[in-house]
């Protein structure tokens, strides 16, 4: 408790605006890596186990609006993956209450902007901000209810964004982490027709299939065709380590399928 009022103390005399500088100075230097590992080290320190610090951190002062800012002016060429690890640590260790925070100060849209990085693993580490602020979103959303943020993303274009990014080859290493996306954005809703075979298609990977992700979108009868398509129902529990996403995804068929699909 002692702790968590020092580091309270700390940040109302400003140790976050440093952080951000010093985050700002690193992410426009080629050789600022060592420095970033730092700063999120003092992240780290600041919220693991200390929760009412991490809502002062994010309620309370303009350091995630700031850090946000920096990367979304931050140019494509610019992008390298450990310049992105105070947001991928941030997405990954805050409470869900406080992504959902972070998603209303605009975290999506900035590092969908960053999947545009010529760095093959900047893009996977900005698609895992995304990841990790989207599944804060399906927090207490029942069977069939739509995800928390799908209608903003829809109506801003982001949604567009990475449909399009299915069907784009450039794309093509990040296709597998957009699908999964875009199979919790269209929880209980019909996937668009030009995307719909791609994304089932990637979430049906034999190695690593997201069973989860087809459960969403087999909360609405139009998809079921499709996850349905080469015999893949007979398929679900030849893994027997997947049986209970094996379990969920033939429940959701079930009770939002057609009579044949009950069959």
């Amino acid at each position: 408790r002692r702790n968590e009022e020092g580091f309270i103390d700390l940040i109302k005399v400003g140790l976050l605006n440093l952080i951000n500088e010093k985050i700002e100075n690193g992410v426009y230097q080629n050789d600022g890596e060592g420095k970033m590992i730092y700063l999120e080290e003092i992240l780290r320190l600041l919220i693991i186990d200390n929760p009412e610090v991490s809502r002062v951190i994010v309620n309370e002062t303009n350091f995630i609006d700031q850090l946000i800012m920096i990367f979304h002016e931050l140019p494509p060429t610019s992008h390298k993956t450990w310049k992105i690890q105070p947001l991928n640590f941030l997405s990954e260790s805050l409470p869900n209450d406080l992504k959902i925070r972070m998603f209303e100060k605009g975290i999506v849209q900035t590092m969908v902007k960053l999947l545009n990085s010529r760095n093959r693993q900047a893009q996977l580490d900005s698609g895992r901000v995304i990841t990790n602020i989207i599944n804060s979103g399906l927090e207490g959303i029942k069977q069939g209810e739509k995800h928390l943020f799908y209608q903003q993303l829809s109506e801003d274009g982001t949604l567009k964004k990475l449909q399009s990014w299915m069907n784009d080859d450039s794309k093509r290493e990040i296709q597998s982490q957009i699908a999964k996306i875009l199979a919790q954005l269209y929880k209980s809703i019909a996937l668009p027709q030009e995307i719909k075979k791609k994304v089932i298609e990637q979430l049906k990977d034999k190695k690593f299939p997201d069973l989860d992700g087809l459960a969403y979108l087999a909360e609405n009868q139009d998809n079921h065709q499709e996850i349905l398509a080469d015999d893949y129902g007979q398929k679900l529990f030849e893994n027997k380590a997947k049986t209970t996403g094996s379990l969920q995804l033939t429940s959701n068929l079930i009770q939002f399928g057609s009579e044949m699909t009950k069959k």
